[in-house]
């Protein structure tokens, strides 16, 4: 991204927001220069409100490492969001005189997937057996097998286990081959429902 140095607009500041998450996992969000140039960002983190909640403008002042850090710990949204803009911005309204490339880096403890339901710190078959055993469950958590926040233990959170076990944070050896991952969800299915009629 760039911030940019748009005089007498209020348009420039970046915002990022981060879903999905789990609660309670320790985030750290950082600025980094890309382009070895002098730039001096500010780092805000919001809440879903709109809210500011913390500030940083530099990581090290008397080092001269004008870039921005903040750390904390992901809400029980399950939400991040950050605005990045440049020095003297404090209001996060655009008005800076900053004109450079940076990144923002989000990194999580752990990995922080939300597919990680066992908080082992890696999407593995322990998470597939915390998600099997509270297959149909409402009311559920992250920790439950609750992947996609909206409560429900179902096939989409499973869906989400079986994504992240073929990426970075994940094991490639743990991904079930599509047939046998249609079977696993049809078998639960049915067993959670046999339950039900009992």
């Amino acid at each position: 991204m760039y911030i940019d140095n748009l005089v007498g607009f209020v348009s420039d500041v970046d915002f990022f927001t981060f879903q999905g998450l789990a609660p309670g996992t320790e985030f750290t969000a950082e600025t980094t220069n890309v382009d070895a140039g002098d730039i001096d960002t500010l780092l805000g983190w919001f809440d879903e409100g709109g809210t500011l909640l913390d500030v940083n403008d530099d990581i090290d002042l008397e080092a001269g490492n004008y870039l921005s850090r903040l750390t904390g710990a992901v809400p029980a949204s399950g939400t991040l969001t950050f605005a990045v803009t440049g020095y003297g911005d404090d209001d996060f309204l655009g008005y800076h005189e900053q004109f450079e490339a940076y990144e923002l880096i989000l990194s999580l403890a752990g990995g922080g997937s939300p597919a990680d339901f066992d908080g082992s710190g890696a999407v593995d078959a322990g998470d597939l057996g915390t998600w099997g055993a509270n297959f149909g469950a409402s009311g559920a958590s992250p920790s439950q097998g609750d992947a996609n926040g909206d409560g429900v233990v179902s096939g989409v959170d499973f869906l989400i286990w079986q994504q992240e076990t073929s990426g970075p944070t994940g094991s490639a050896g743990g991904v079930p081959e599509p047939a046998a991952a249609g079977l696993a969800l049809l078998g639960l299915a049915v067993a959670a429902a046999g339950r039900r009629r009992r």
